[in-house]
């Protein structure tokens, strides 16, 4: 990564930084702002320190095309500068003080469980949502579904001879105008589809929440936050992009101390008993969770204990297997 300092708003995090800080460390006690996390990389298998400003993001992800800003009377970069920096990231930054807060208070008082208003639970599944949905991950994902989508209407035409059809010219070029502006499409699509999102969050607040807990902070985070895990080996259709499936368990690392695992409800019928638990890892859990932010993870993981044993198993193993 260059020295050169960065220009204002030009790279643009796809992982909130209030969320990178809760696993960092400011770089002095005279700067709060200026954090750096210890990273882990996947592909050199070295640990370092790295600005918080450096990791978790592209130059110009969420900038809009000139044509899309000037038809909607917005900037180009509204979405990095306003939709997250204003709305979506200040909602999270104090969803995430306020879950330290109560998750930490619980601990101290021996109770076994955070209860939530179904409302909080909506507002942080909400959050959880919009963090899966802006990933470049699902961007990948939304084009790839706009290519099949077209390869087989093309393929429609072509094998019917229809080509000569009134609208088969536009149906032939109706892909075109998805990748015009690949951000605008990307923000329809998922993270600003209200309808998605709402589906989505309360979904996921109707299933079943348990937090695990890590006493030494020794949770991973990583440079792609939320992942589904599907536990049901049979055939399943996917729902809500995985999130509602039948058999899943979406699970997302709070801070060092605390993983939300969300079980589907119906599959783990019998885990009804253990909603809202806050459970004490044993060390095959953690190496469990941890493990699962290092498959997910495109390049790092991180970690604020400084405590990198899985992921360095993990990258011994996939080196004997000549696996990234």
């Amino acid at each position: 990564m260059s020295k050169q300092k960065k220009r204002p708003n030009t790279f643009h995090h796809y992982v909130p930084q209030c969320y990178l800080r809760q696993f960092g460390f400011p770089k002095n006690c005279h700067n709060k702002k200026d954090y750096f996390v210890y990273a882990f990389d996947k592909q050199t298998g070295k640990t370092y320190p790295k600005s918080v400003d450096d990791v978790c993001g592209k130059y110009f992800f969420y900038k809009l095309s000139f044509n899309t800003s000037q038809n909607a009377n917005v900037d180009e970069l509204y979405l990095e500068t306003y939709y997250f920096a204003k709305r979506i990231e200040t909602e999270l930054s104090r969803l995430l003080v306020f879950m330290e807060k109560h998750l930490t208070a619980t601990i101290a008082d021996n109770c076994n469980g955070l209860c939530l208003p179904k409302m909080v639970k909506q507002y942080l599944a909400k959050q959880l949502v919009i963090q899966f949905l802006r990933h470049p991950n699902i961007r990948e994902y939304d084009f790839k579904l706009i290519d099949d989508i077209d390869s087989q209407v093309r393929g429609f035409i072509t094998r019917n001879n229809l080509q000569e059809t009134p609208g088969a010219k536009e149906l032939l070029n109706g892909s075109d105008k998805f990748y015009e502006d690949a951000t605008f499409t990307h923000a329809m699509l998922s993270f600003m589809n209200e309808d998605l999102i709402s589906l989505m969050m309360n979904a996921l607040a109707d299933n079943i929440w348990i937090y695990h807990y890590s006493p030494n902070g020794d949770f991973f985070a990583s440079d792609n936050p939320v992942h589904v895990t599907p536990h049901y080996k049979g055939e399943v259709r996917q729902t809500l992009m995985g999130l509602n499936q039948y058999g899943a368990e979406v699970s997302w690392t709070l801070n060092p101390y605390f993983t939300l695992s969300i079980y589907d409800k119906e599959y783990f019928a019998n885990m009804a008993k253990y909603n809202d638990a806050i459970i004490p890892c044993t060390e095959d859990e953690l190496r469990h969770y941890n493990i699962i932010r290092y498959g997910c993870a495109k390049k790092y993981v991180f970690s604020k204990s400084q405590n990198f044993e899985h992921a360095n198993v993990c990258f011994q193993i996939n080196q004997l297997l000549h696996i990234q």
